[in-house]
């Protein structure tokens, strides 16, 4: 069905580190679908399909080796989706490990 009143998502980020119901303290990658002027480190336009070297990022952020990893597979990351109608975050969710 989409989001409010059909409005599209503009941009989404994932957000860390945060437990369920925690606020995050930190943007780990950003992502647009649609040309946007991006600050420093940003992408314009959709840069979802991806991959993403968690090493660059933790050697970006100053976190040790392995920060990154630890925080995904603990359930610390979370991905916030935006829109024009509700440009704070329309929908947040938990990245979860389930089973092996």
């Amino acid at each position: 069905r989409g989001l409010i009143n059909g409005d599209v998502e503009n941009r989404s980020h994932i957000h860390g580190p945060a437990a369920i119901g925690e606020n995050y303290s930190d943007i780990i990658a950003t992502f647009y679908n649609r040309n946007t002027a991006g600050t420093e480190g940003e992408l314009p336009g959709t840069n979802k399909n991806i991959c993403y070297n968690l090493d660059e990022i933790n050697e970006a952020k100053d976190y040790e080796v392995g920060t990154l990893e630890e925080f995904l597979f603990d359930g610390l990351l979370l991905v916030n989706i935006h829109s024009d109608s509700c440009d704070k975050g329309e929908i947040r969710g938990q990245i979860m490990h389930i089973g092996m």
